[in-house]
């Protein structure tokens, strides 16, 4: 009988346990629901967006930037707006080796390109840059190999590092914009780039900036330029006639190294010295007048200019390297009597012409 009774509480005690377990279940399971409906909802969301826009994008004080391209095709539109916020910025990297894509249209609510945004992009024909774009990043278009054509609004204040560079079908550049940082190898090895504009009020043209483009036949430097830096026309060979106006005060080394075919330039009557190699290997010069300002010409100067027969160099000139005229075996030097550049012409052994005027 005894037994019986403590059988009976045994039971009576685990029915509370039991109910609990059952509670429990009940719980998860309708978690579990819960969370599969969710996630349902979520895919339906996610696959509306992804319709419309085919990429990822964050918001930030109204505005948006896009930071993941997930579409797929040969044609992509950003919009001016999303959720009416404008779309502002592009996250590095965007596009980068997206091969496929042939038609990009930009918004117009667009303030910058950033890094590598279109790097490698081979497909791409044709860009334009809406005049919202304050700036270009670094290697931003960088071997868009299929671009013919640049249009730099006036709104760029900065184009990156080898933003445009090995663009190997780009043509024609012009440069809107006034007060625009040309950054080192903005258009480094655009094989087949012909024309430049560039807009006067810019001020330096960095280093690399045109180097190795072997098709650019016209450039107007603007009297507005102060500097030509390290290598800026390095292997333009296909340049032939050159104006350097007397706003510029500084040729960096080996600015203008390489370019074969000029024939004819003019120095700025500003300039002090006649930097290391800035005229080396430019066999197609035949004569040049180096202006009053000079005071220096250095190593290399005008080293294998082979066709170079004249070179004119007035009182004023200090100092000559030595190896200046290495390699131009045909020059003779056209200078005034008792001078620096006479001294220099009877000590290193090349023909001299003293001139009378």
């Amino acid at each position: 009988m005894e037994n019986n009774k403590n059988s009976d509480i045994k039971k009576a005690e685990n029915k509370p346990d039991n109910s609990i377990k059952k509670d429990f279940h009940r719980t998860i399971i309708i978690g579990i629901v819960l969370f599969s409906i969710e996630l349902v909802i979520l895919f339906i969301l996610f696959n509306i967006y992804y319709v419309k826009y085919p990429f990822i994008y964050n918001t930030e004080y109204g505005m948006v930037r896009i930071i993941r391209y997930i579409g797929k095709g040969n044609k992509v539109v950003i919009p001016e707006y999303i959720r009416d916020m404008p779309v502002i910025g592009m996250k590095k990297e965007l596009f980068s080796g997206h091969e496929e894509l042939v038609d990009v249209t930009l918004p117009s609510t667009l303030r910058g390109v950033g890094d590598y945004v279109f790097d490698g992009c081979t497909g791409i024909e044709m860009i334009n840059i809406p005049d919202s774009v304050v700036y270009i990043g670094e290697y931003a278009f960088h071997k868009c190999e299929k671009i013919k054509n640049i249009r730099i609004p006036e709104s760029v204040s900065k184009i990156g590092e080898y933003a445009f560079s090995e663009c190997q079908s780009l043509e024609m550049v012009e440069i809107l914009s006034a007060n625009v940082y040309l950054s080192r190898g903005a258009f480094f090895n655009c094989n087949n780039l012909k024309q430049v504009i560039l807009t006067e009020g810019i001020e330096k043209l960095y280093a690399n900036t045109f180097s190795s483009c072997n098709s650019l036949e016209e450039i107007k430097i603007p009297s507005s330029i102060i500097l030509i830096s390290f290598e800026c026309f390095r292997g333009c060979t296909n340049l032939s006639d050159l104006i350097i106006p007397d706003s510029v005060k500084e040729i960096s080394d080996d600015a203008f190294h390489g370019c074969r075919g000029l024939k004819n330039i003019v120095i700025s009557n500003n300039l002090e010295e006649i930097r290391s190699g800035v005229f080396a290997e430019c066999e197609g010069l035949t004569s040049i007048l180096i202006p009053e300002s000079v005071i220096f010409i250095r190593s290399e100067a005008f080293k294998n200019c082979t066709s170079l027969k004249s070179i004119s160099i007035l009182s004023s000139v200090q100092e000559i390297s030595y190896d200046a005229f290495e390699g131009c075996d045909n020059l003779t030097i056209h200078c005034y009597k008792d001078t620096y550049a006479e001294q220099y012409a009877i000590d290193r052994g090349i023909p001299y012409i003293i001139i009378t005027e």
